[in-house]
């Protein structure tokens, strides 16, 4: 009936409606996690091969000068040097492609731009060793202040930026956590609210269900213990199939009350006709 559908299409309402905020949550979280797992994890991988590659490129120095100037030794370095430099510059600025998104913030730019300008004016000068083998002892032992110097604002730029990646990630992280604990929080209490709205409406509507029906049981009762008024009718108050019984109800009592009448009108004209007689 209308009053049974009622319950169920409101509770279907709250339903929808925290269906809908929770797939929200949902995806949310599910963007901040590809967030991570596409953009930070990539960049923070890269950092920490750069970080490694500037130390290849060190020890290709080094090893060229103590491991002498074989043939072997010049071939193995100068591999070792090009492998690691080719990639180190494009691992650091990696950086640059999360800036903009914010991961980390447009304030870490001037340390991404020190740092590739450190590493733009620290590389040429194991360029220039492996260009020059020979003499590549002298030449790195003359600008050993400075590119020491280079090599550590290198090193610092990188772990700052490093650091602030890792915030970025670990604040990401928090963020879903959030969104999937909000969503969870929110089926449950909306199931809840549904389930409490659902007893309590469809106790109210029982209520106004059984009344009619308790009337009825009543009026029969009187009638059945020889004590009813066929006078009486039901109050119709709706037109769901409640009211058409009651409607019918009081049909029924109408045509036993006239029934009853033409009966007690023959009964009484019959005495009448008995008396004469």
């Amino acid at each position: 009936t209308t009053k049974l559908r009622v319950p169920i299409l409101m509770v279907l309402l709250i339903m929808s409606a925290v269906m809908a905020v929770a797939y929200r949550s949902f995806s949310e979280q599910q963007r901040i996690n590809r967030t991570v797992t596409e953009q930070i994890l990539p960049v923070q991988s890269a950092l920490e091969d750069a970080y490694r590659d500037l130390y290849q490129i060190v020890a290709a120095g080094q090893g060229l000068i103590v491991g002498g100037l074989t043939e072997r030794n010049l071939a193995f370095q100068h591999q070792e040097f090009i492998d690691n430099s080719s990639k180190a510059r494009a691992r650091l600025a990696g950086v640059q492609g999360l800036t903009p998104r914010g991961l980390p913030g447009p304030e870490h730019q001037a340390s991404l731009d020190l740092m590739l300008a450190e590493f733009d004016r620290w590389l040429p000068h194991y360029d220039a060793a492996f260009a020059h083998p020979r003499s590549a002892s002298n030449y790195l032992a003359a600008h050993f202040d400075e590119a020491e110097r280079q090599f550590s604002s290198i090193r610092k730029q990188l772990n700052l930026l490093k650091d602030a990646v890792k915030l970025s990630r670990e604040a990401l992280m928090a963020q879903s956590q959030a969104s999937g604990q909000h969503a969870q929080q929110l089926m449950s209490l909306g199931t809840l609210a549904a389930a409490l709205f659902a007893m309590a409406l469809t106790w109210c509507l029982t209520r106004l269900m059984l009344q009619p029906l308790r009337n009825m049981q009543q009026a029969l009762a009187s009638i059945a213990d020889g004590e009813g008024d066929l006078t009486q009718r039901l109050s119709i108050h709706s037109r769901d199939e409640i009211g058409a019984l009651g409607t019918a109800f009081n049909r029924f009592i109408s045509r036993v009350h006239q029934i009853v009448g033409d009966v007690s009108q023959t009964v009484v004209t019959v005495q009448s006709a008995s008396t004469q007689l």
